[in-house]
């Protein structure tokens, strides 16, 4: 889990607008380019990731469990994410979960040069609720 600040937050979603521009064109990109801004406009974004390294290692470590391993890490990070927006929400943010990955990851890696092993597995905006 990474938390973004309001510059890369920013950023984050300028990348997104930018893939799926060129890969939709303007036309139907109209539809996209203000939920976009949207998320842009909220006080942030929690990128969650798993390290596909670490997955690996636990793998070779526990073979016993190997072919659950990865089911496992997913099911971590979907309780993380919830756990957060269900923080979120608590104290009076309204939150909503993204998932522009993977045709966004390799723009967003190389402008925040995070680790090829990280998988991105979702992005939760956050910001004033209503």
């Amino acid at each position: 889990m990474r938390f973004a600040p309001l510059k890369e937050h920013e950023r984050f979603w300028e990348i997104a607008k930018d893939v799926l521009l060129a890969r939709t064109g303007p036309g139907r990109f109209a539809k996209t380019g203000p939920k976009l801004d949207s998320f842009k406009a909220a006080y942030g974004t929690v990128l969650f990731y798993e390290d596909q390294h670490v997955v690996a290692q636990t793998k070779e470590r526990f073979l016993t469990y190997a072919e659950n391993i990865e089911p496992w890490s997913e099911h971590s990070s979907g309780m993380h994410q919830m756990n957060s927006w269900v923080a979120l929400e608590a104290e009076g943010f309204g939150a909503n979960l993204q998932h522009y990955n993977p045709i966004i990851d390799e723009n967003v890696q190389a402008e925040f040069h995070f680790s090829k092993d990280w998988k991105l597995r979702s992005q939760l905006v956050w910001g004033a609720d209503g």
